[in-house]
C-alpha cells in the first residue's frame, strides 16, 4: 500500500522515525511537499495558499494513493481548522473511496502520532480491499 503524509509545516527530521513503523515491502510511506533543505515554511500552524498548492499538485501527480495523513500542527488556541481546510482539498482532489485522516495537535510524540495514523489508514483501506480477511 502506499501513503501519503502532507506535513507542510514539519521538518523533514521529524518523520524519519515514522518510516521505520511500517514494513517497506508492504507500506510506502511518502512525505509531501518534497522538501531538500529541511525548513518547515510555516508559522503558527498556518499553511501559505502557495505552499499548499504546491503540495497538492504534487499529491495529485505523484498518485494513486491508498490513504493520506495531513499533519498541521495546531498553534497555541487554535482549533485545528488548518489540518481540516488541507484534508477538504485532499478530498476533492481525490474523491470519496481514499482515507483521509488528519493530525492537528502535533506535539513532542510526533512519531507516535503519525505511526498510529497511519495505522488507522492502513486498516481502514485493507478493509475496504479485503473485507471478509477482517
Amino acid at each position: 500500500m502506499r501513503f501519503a503524509m502532507l506535513a507542510p509545516c514539519h521538518d523533514t527530521g521529524s518523520h524519519t522515525p515514522t518510516h521505520t513503523a511500517f514494513d517497506p515491502d508492504e507500506v510506502e510511506v511518502v512525505v509531501l511537499p518534497r522538501r531538500h533543505d529541511g525548513r518547515a515554511p510555516c508559522e503558527d500552524g498556518f499553511v501559505p495558499q502557495r505552499v499548499a498548492d504546491d503540495m497538492l499538485d504534487e499529491l495529485a501527480m505523484r498518485g494513486p494513493w491508498d490513504g493520506v495523513l495531513v499533519v498541521i500542527d495546531r498553534p497555541p488556541g487554535g482549533d485545528g481548522s488548518a489540518a481540516r481546510q488541507v484534508a477538504k482539498r485532499v478530498r476533492r482532489i481525490l474523491g470519496p473511496d481514499v482515507p483521509v485522516g488528519t493530525v492537528d495537535d502535533a506535539r513532542t510524540d510526533i512519531a507516535d502520532q503519525l505511526s498510529e495514523g497511519l495505522t488507522v489508514l492502513w486498516a481502514l483501506r485493507s478493509i475496504a480491499l479485503d473485507p471478509a480477511g477482517w
